[in-house]
């Protein structure tokens, strides 16, 4: 009765240190990557974080397009696969991405799940001392114009960020969160050279911390904007 409760436990303790990579004598310090599912019509992934493949995918937590999940691996090399639900055995990408101890970064899924794109970032995160917030943006929409983003209610040339190119993004902008200041802000995404508005995005924001807006989709289809916390 005992060998099918041995089983699970091992299986349970190997999915999750399997991520890792870390021994019961490393004193290394872990890295922060945010992994980002921006593929266009793409199902779940799961990321995996080593050089062998897990079997077991029961209890994976999964990335849905338009959402993120944050690891925390021992900084190091790793090999990294990027795995689709429900082919598990389909490995979309495999690359290896350095992540230094202590380090930040943003690992960004783009394009089409038939021809998915990646995007890493070592991310520099604010941090903030008062009441105020920042966000960024960046265009990861496949076959995009430059764009232009601004606040709603000011003239289009009164442009918050600029010249938004295809896989750029901005810097971080500080935002006033003060007492009887704006409780969300709203931002007018458009395309910079016929000035049209694709989208706008209302952004409430949570004092001290930082968000990236994502701009996902196709040209000429429906654009989609999620936010990345970073904390």
């Amino acid at each position: 009765m005992k060998w099918p409760i041995l089983i699970t436990i091992t299986v349970v303790l190997y999915s999750f240190f399997s991520s890792c990579k870390k021994s019961s004598s490393s004193n290394l310090a872990p890295a922060s990557i945010m992994v980002v599912n921006a593929m266009v019509g793409s199902n779940s992934i799961i990321p995996v974080f080593g050089k062998d493949t897990p079997r077991y995918f029961a209890t994976s937590q999964t990335i849905g397009y338009g959402s993120s999940m944050l690891y925390s691996p021992i900084g190091g090399m790793y090999d990294v696969s990027i795995i689709q639900i429900p082919d598990t055995s389909d490995i979309m990408f495999r690359g290896n991405l350095d992540l230094k101890e202590g380090g930040i970064y943003s690992f960004f899924l783009l394009g089409e799940s038939k021809s998915l794109d990646t995007l890493f970032i070592k991310d520099i995160i604010t941090n903030y001392t008062d009441s105020s917030a920042g966000i960024r943006f960046i265009n990861l929409r496949i076959g995009s114009q430059p764009m232009t983003v601004n606040l709603k209610g000011t003239y289009p040339s009164q442009s918050e960020f600029t010249s938004l190119g295809f896989k750029q993004f901005t810097g971080f902008k500080q935002y006033n969160g003060k007492k009887g200041a704006p409780t969300r802000y709203t931002f007018e995404i458009r395309d910079q050279t016929s000035g049209n508005i694709l989208s706008t995005y209302n952004w409430t924001y949570t004092r001290g911390r930082n968000n990236t807006i994502v701009i996902a989709g196709v040209d000429g289809g429906s654009v989609t904007v999620f936010k990345l916390n970073h904390y």
